[in-house]
């Protein structure tokens, strides 16, 4: 990804960034923190980056992804980074973080055929 990407790009360590303290003015983790096995220090890292009005932003699946197959399928497992724990890693770091969800049931699919033909579609 990082040979296809356009402009500069540079390759590092979430918990070991080449840059100065209060390097930016924002910093993201996008589907990575999981990825982590101590997802608390990639934060601590891109809170070290970042001025002191600085936007950090995560995204992380949640354990209830993709309500409309609850007991339908098996929930994921536990990750080091999800939604659920997400709100108290950046609290941590963070003084007093504005957490957004938006993940809630939108459909419940009412049956295994239903399903069969949700992941069809």
């Amino acid at each position: 990804m990082l040979r296809d990407a356009p402009g500069r790009v540079l390759r590092a360590s979430a918990t070991n960034l080449p840059f100065r303290d209060g390097a930016f003015d924002g910093a993201t983790a996008l589907w990575m923190l999981y990825h982590l096995e101590d997802p608390a220090a990639g934060i601590r890292e891109a809170c070290r980056v970042l001025r002191p009005v600085g936007l950090f932003a995560a995204c992380a699946p949640s354990r209830d992804d993709a309500p409309e197959l609850k007991g339908l399928v098996e929930p994921h497992p536990r990750m080091t980074f999800d939604a659920e724990i997400a709100p108290r890693l950046i609290g941590e770091v963070f003084d007093d973080p504005e957490v957004v969800s938006w993940d809630r049931p939108l459909y419940q699919l009412p049956d295994e055929h239903a399903l069969r033909d949700y992941l069809q579609g």
